[in-house]
């Protein structure tokens, strides 16, 4: 709430640099429809009306229960939820209430004919699917009862003569008790497979082993790893229901199966384990036309749907309520939280690192024949133009997740309704190709809504990433930290009338867009504008092919508002607390001193680290458990302990020389990064050792052993690649002269990392390399790597004695070495550069050297 608060404040200020008062983004969208539009909840018709009513709404989610998580979904349906039943229920009053609601149901679907009945059973599985691509699908509820063609409009007519929220109330009843009273009903279990037959079917009560169900309408297991075929936990015209209390459970269900009701009602509630569900169409938490819910208490499970499930409501509540564990959830369509027509469709995962998937199988044809369909992940649609949609909500409590789609996703809504996406804590990426991430359209409202985490948001095309479009509200708000923002066109745009807004909170951000249209901006139509708000609050932000910079506003076309602000504001890193060290032995501190000390560890680390190097028993301890330690964390810490202990660790490194390998190569790193020089002569003496003699060489260029130069020297020209390598880079950091020629000379070698490692180690010899660099260029040796050296040493300096060895290759017949020449002389600087490139550039032919010149005076 504290955030909703912060980003309407933050809204309402903005708008009043426009003069508009802080209510302006809020307007009567949907009576702009020309025409009749039926199926409009009201729910969906206030928030696209204000969006940020709907923030604070699916805000109430974090930390709920399943059971407020039901009710939030009855309450857009404007359903009144049944009581929770208080006292504990048998088993007789569970057959009882199935088949109370079986009479409901019949009752309720006799208020139409017979045969209009059928006819629903046949047209309503075509309604979500590709006919052409799922043939099986037709009749495969009912056979086509007559040769009359029904339209959509049938359909809805239809629909509207059946008291579907009874139905879907009924469901939850249902839930409600099963939630309530497992336990109870567990105790009641024989411990034999059991079939209580009564009127709506078979009751089956399975064993605590691996039993296998085919096509059972109501089961109770108390453990084991189950498998479940057919149309379990599923209604057609009927409720039915899984109780599995716990094991890796396999879920195998055809259409209308896993928690799924089609005028009816079905419910499945999973305990524990590790599970796996696949199933048809319309199933996996889909209410059609009543209510379908599916509970996953914990464990890393798999949910697999086809079209309209995993969470998906029409003409009804459908959802999918995952409490724990890291899970992958894919869809071909219409789902992950998808809101139909009078529909409300929950996908709720409360934790976990989770991967969700919508794509696959129906190209988005004919805008984009080469990209799938995935209307998911916080989606909703109506029935365009006769009928309104519903309310589609995602919503992720926490954890690193990955939400991948491509055409209209990530809190997205078409014609009448709303889609919501929001997720708390982690750091996300959201991948799609077309409207998503926050987007509006048609009369819409789309809402994408991220807490905290340095999080990746990319779509290909806009409207994306708070765009609103066709008199609909787009909405992205992040809460904090370093995120990368890409489209093509979009970031808190505006068309057609809309309104567009995309919050960031804090974190040094990457704002980019390829088109004319975005960050804080809009359009006109109808001769009137629409509402574009971009707000960047705090760090470090880089924005590509925008007007947006640090510490700036800009206001486009009128009404299109950005401002980057608090640019040099920087949140304070949270801290883990730093342990009572007095109460810990020396290696309970080690440990913790070997840990990363970077982020919430930084401090923590810091002063276990300090806390060694006080300690007496330190060196006995490292000496004895830590010296041949093969990770790079430890040996972090004992640096800091050795840095501070000096002189008083030479007994122990020298014995450590003497020691197993892994301790002296830890003992050889420690004296060079330390600078120990006083072992000089000892690592000379190891020098023709060869298991250690990369590691020699590198210890002695750091204490800068000008005694070591004449038989380093020897390595780089014989030794073998990585020895040469480490060997240049000693040379590098001694200096001495007697070094140069031989590093001059390896500049030849194949080896492309000798050479660059040559090239930086006479770079650090600064000029004193120039009289024998100027040697070589008058006999062309290595032109372009000595080119390269010299940019090196003459970087920023505006060095003329430097410059003077480069301006003579400018004229150079080669166009290699006339790059390289440029690039050296721009790392040089200075106006007499700047005026020689001027002229070299009216009359540079090679695009190469010309695209180099180009380069430096667009920079």
């Amino acid at each position: 709430m504290i955030f909703l608060l912060f980003c309407s404040q933050t809204l309402g200020e903005v708008l009043n640099i426009l003069d508009l008062p802080p209510s302006s983004y809020i307007f009567e969208r949907l009576e702009w429809r020309e025409g009749e539009t039926k199926c409009v909840l009201p729910a969906v018709e206030e928030w696209v009306k204000n969006p940020l009513e709907a923030v604070e709404w699916v805000e109430e989610f974090e930390n709920q229960t399943p059971s407020f998580c039901v009710k939030k979904g009855l309450e857009i349906l404007e359903i009144k939820p049944p009581g929770i039943p208080k006292k504990k229920k048998t088993l007789e009053e569970l057959i009882s209430l199935i088949e109370k609601i079986d009479m409901d149901i019949k009752n309720i679907t006799s208020s139409i004919p017979e045969n209009k009945l059928k006819k629903l059973l046949y047209k309503l599985p075509l309604l979500w699917v590709d006919d052409t691509l799922d043939a099986w699908v037709k009749g495969v509820l009912c056979e086509n009862p007559d040769t009359l063609k029904w339209d959509e409009d049938s359909v809805f007519f239809y629909m509207g003569k059946i008291n579907w929220r009874r139905i879907v109330r009924d469901g939850v009843e249902l839930f409600f008790f099963l939630m309530e009273n497992g336990e109870e009903l567990k105790k009641s279990l024989p411990g034999t497979l059991t079939i209580i037959p009564f009127s709506s079917g078979t009751l089956v009560l399975g064993t605590p082993g691996a039993d296998v169900y085919e096509n059972a309408g109501f089961v109770i297991d108390p453990g084991g790893d189950d498998v479940y075929r057919g149309r379990c936990g599923g209604g057609v015209l009927h409720a039915g229901f899984v109780l599995d209390f716990g094991g890796n459970d396999y879920y195998e269900g055809k259409i209308v199966s896993l928690g799924a009701g089609l005028l009816g009602c079905g419910v499945l509630i999973d305990l524990g384990g590790d599970d796996v569900y696949c199933a048809g169409p319309y199933s996996l938490g889909c209410g059609y036309g009543g209510c379908g819910i599916l509970y996953d208490r914990e464990g890393n499970d798999s949910y697999r749907g086809y079209v309209m499930g995993v969470g998906a409501g029409n003409f009804g509540e459908g959802v999918l309520i995952d409490e724990g564990g890291n899970d992958i959830y894919s869809i071909y369509s219409w789902g992950e939280g998808f809101g139909g027509s009078l529909g409300c469709g929950i996908l709720y995962d409360k934790r976990g690192s989770d991967v969700y998937h919508a794509g696959g199988r129906y190209y988005h044809r004919p805008l984009h024949p080469s990209s799938f369909r995935s209307f998911a992940q916080g989606f909703a649609i109506g029935e365009r133009p006769g009928y309104g949609g519903g309310a589609g909500i995602l919503y992720d409590g926490e954890g690193n997740d990955f939400y991948n789609a491509q055409i209209y996703a990530q809190g997205c809504a078409y014609w009448f309704s709303c889609g919501i996406l929001y997720d708390g804590k982690g750091e996300d990426h959201y991948v799609a190709t077309e409207y998503a991430q926050g987007a509006g359209i048609h009369l819409a409202c789309g809402i994408l809504v991220d807490r905290e985490g340095n999080d990746l948001y990319f779509s290909r095309y806009g409207p994306s990433l708070g765009e609103g479009h066709d008199l609909s509200c787009g909405i992205l708000l992040d809460g904090g930290g370093d995120d990368w923002y890409c489209v093509s066109g979009g970031i808190g745009v505006g068309i057609n009338n809309s309104f567009g807004f995309l919050h960031d909170a804090g974190g040094d951000d990457v704002y980019a867009v390829t088109e004319e249209l975005g960050v804080g901006d809009i359009n006109w139509g109808r001769k009137f504008a629409s509402l574009g708000v971009f707000v960047d609050d705090g760090g470090k932000d880089y924005y590509l092919n925008s007007p947006g910079r640090d510490d700036r506003g800009w206001v486009q076309k009128g009404y299109g508002i950005g401002v980057d602000r608090n640019s040099e504001k920087k949140e304070e890193k949270r801290q883990r607390p730093v342990p009572d060290f007095s109460k810990m032995t020396t290696g309970e501190v080690f440990e913790i001193a070997s840990e990363w000390g970077v982020g919430e560890n930084e401090k923590r680390v810091k002063a276990a680290r300090e806390e060694l190097a006080k300690r007496d028993d330190v060196l006995d301890y490292i000496f004895k458990n830590k010296m041949d330690t093969e990770s790079g964390l430890d040996l972090r810490a004992i640096k800091a302990v050795f840095e501070k202990k000096g002189k008083e660790c030479y007994p122990g490194l020298y014995r450590a020389l003497r020691g197993k390998k892994e301790e002296v190569k830890n003992a050889l790193y420690l004296i060079g990064e330390l600078e120990f020089k006083e072992f000089e002569d000892t690592l000379l003496s190891m020098l023709d050792r060869k298991e250690y003699t990369r590691y020699v060489i590198s210890a002695l260029g750091k204490i800068h052993s000008k005694k070591a130069v004449g038989r380093i020297k020897e390595y780089l020209k014989k030794g073998e690649e990585r020895v040469k390598v480490v060997a240049a880079l000693a040379l590098g950091r001694i200096k001495d002269p007697e070094g140069l020629p031989p590093l001059l000379d390896a500049l030849s070698s194949p080896s492309l990392i000798v050479r660059s490692a040559c090239e930086h180690a006479l770079g650090e010899f600064g000029k004193d390399a120039i009289d024998e660099i100027e040697k070589r260029l008058k006999r062309r040796e290595n032109v372009i790597y000595l080119l390269r050296v010299l940019g090196n040493i003459g970087d920023g300096k505006e060095d003329p004695e430097v410059k003077a060895l480069i301006y003579p290759f400018l004229e150079d017949k080669d166009p290699r070495i006339r790059l390289f020449a440029v690039r050296a002389l721009v790392r040089c600087g200075g106006e007499d550069v700047k005026e020689v490139l001027r002229i070299m550039k009216g009359k540079e032919t090679d695009p190469w050297v010309r695209g180099e010149i180009e380069r430096y005076f667009e920079k």
